[in-house]
């Protein structure tokens, strides 16, 4: 899979790029996408077919197993310059005049660094590169945010059948931090949001001490992250049973939601889908 990917990658630097000769990458979840590595560091690729994956020694044996296709430099964890002197090693040998970097990740004063260690090599800003070739998912993408999607649904269900009244918001955020690394996750896409009845209205309301009462309203936002790729789901349940008014919204949620899923369509933006969606809302009232 990395293999394709890094064909993908070179293919569009030579079609779109040519004046590229090597390709600097910082962004730790374009390095992850592009070598396998799921640490710290960053990798040079050149045009030619060479890969570098250059880290500190203490992830050596994690490089060496996760990034067959890269030859790995390593050097002591944190020395000053260590990614300077790796890459005048580097490009001792390969004599690549122009790197391109990911401006959207490297600092000035990184960049600036790089080009005044650099007498003979020119440094090329790129933007959205490897993001663009991101936006189309693989198959092993595809398999992993599902995986993801199925945890944190799954999750959910089971924590939603332990909610009874009394129960602090905090303890719901906990239980579903724990559920979701149980069946798979390393850890939760974003922090666990948990709110109920006037503080509902809270778009990212932290889970607080608040007790859960009968007949409340409660917002969960949880997703998971299972090796790197994300979920992010939002539900809406009621403590008890709903009351009219209740009802009426979730009526008219439901109506919009169904309304946009049978608006979705190739080619059509995200803007007018929500539009669809919105206007029943307002309608309503």
């Amino acid at each position: 899979m990395i293999k394709g990917r890094l064909k993908i990658f070179r293919d569009k630097i030579e079609k779109e790029h040519k004046e590229i000769e090597g390709f600097l990458v910082t962004d730790l979840k374009n390095l992850n996408y592009l070598t396998g590595f799921d640490g710290e560091g960053f990798a040079l690729i050149e045009a030619s077919g060479k890969n570098y994956l250059l880290t500190d020694s203490r992830y050596t044996e994690q490089a060496q197993k996760e990034s067959p296709n890269f030859k790995i430099l390593t050097d002591e964890p944190n020395k000053k310059d260590a990614r300077i002197l790796a890459l005048k090693k580097i490009t001792a040998k390969s004599k690549i005049k122009k790197i391109a970097f990911e401006s959207n990740n490297l600092s000035y004063a990184d960049f600036k660094k790089y080009s005044d260690s650099f007498d003979s090599i020119e440094f090329l800003p790129t933007e959205n590169i490897i993001e663009q070739i991101r936006m189309l998912k693989d198959k092993e993408e595809i398999i992993k945010m599902k995986k993801a999607a199925q945890i944190t649904t799954e999750s959910l269900k089971d924590v939603f059948e332990i909610i009874k009244p009394g129960v602090r918001e905090l303890d719901i955020a906990s239980e579903l931090a724990y559920t979701i690394r149980k069946k798979g996750a390393q850890k939760e896409s974003f922090d666990i949001i948990v709110v109920s009845g006037k503080r509902s209205s809270l778009i990212h309301g932290k889970p607080s001490e608040k007790k859960i009462l009968e007949g409340e309203l409660i917002i969960v936002d949880v997703g998971a992250n299972y090796q790197n790729y994300n979920s992010d789901i939002t539900r809406t349940v009621i403590m008890g049973k709903e009351n009219k008014k209740q009802k009426e919204i979730f009526s008219i949620v439901s109506e919009a939601q169904k309304a946009a899923l049978e608006f979705l369509k190739p080619g059509i933006r995200c803007k007018e889908v929500d539009s669809v969606a919105r206007d029943i809302i307002v309608k309503k009232g």
